[in-house]
């Protein structure tokens, strides 16, 4: 399959005006102009995206997938401790199909983002919906206790 956009953003090399990618088995085989790599692979079918601009994969280095659902409800908290007793109190009546649920809307919304590596804490030990998942993940336990 070959790629072909208006530029690609290569991360200390540059960027390449009227880009071509060629991948074959979800592996990428060739970077360069569009002509060099269409000459090396001319009979790949091109899936043109025009005007865009390819970027490598993001990487999100601290996420917390199981809060997912409490996206937008608790950013007007005045202080960090004020934010953790009321991201717990709205957790009080969560069960683990309710965290499952959260932790796989997070997962879709980085997929959707164009994550390709993710850092997740986690307290729950959902593991089956990461490891269905495309997006490399590490998973750390948090431990976390408000009285020390």
């Amino acid at each position: 399959m070959l790629l072909r956009s208006a530029y690609l953003a290569q991360p200390g090399q540059g960027v390449i005006a009227d880009a071509g990618i060629q991948v074959t088995d979800g592996i990428i085989r060739s970077v360069g102009s569009f002509a060099e790599v269409q000459a090396k692979f001319p009979a790949d079918a091109v899936t043109d995206f025009g005007a865009a601009v390819i970027i490598p994969g993001l990487i999100n280095a601290h996420c917390h997938l199981e809060l997912s659902l409490l996206q937008d409800r608790l950013l007007k908290e005045p202080d960090f401790a004020a934010w953790i007793k009321a991201q717990i109190e709205a957790r009080k009546t969560w069960n683990k199909n309710t965290y499952r649920g959260s932790l796989i809307k997070g997962l879709e919304a980085s997929v959707r983002a164009g994550t390709t590596t993710l850092v997740d804490i986690s307290s729950q030990h959902i593991i089956d919906p990461l490891l269905a998942c495309p997006i490399r993940i590490i998973e750390c336990f948090e431990t976390f206790a408000l009285d020390p």
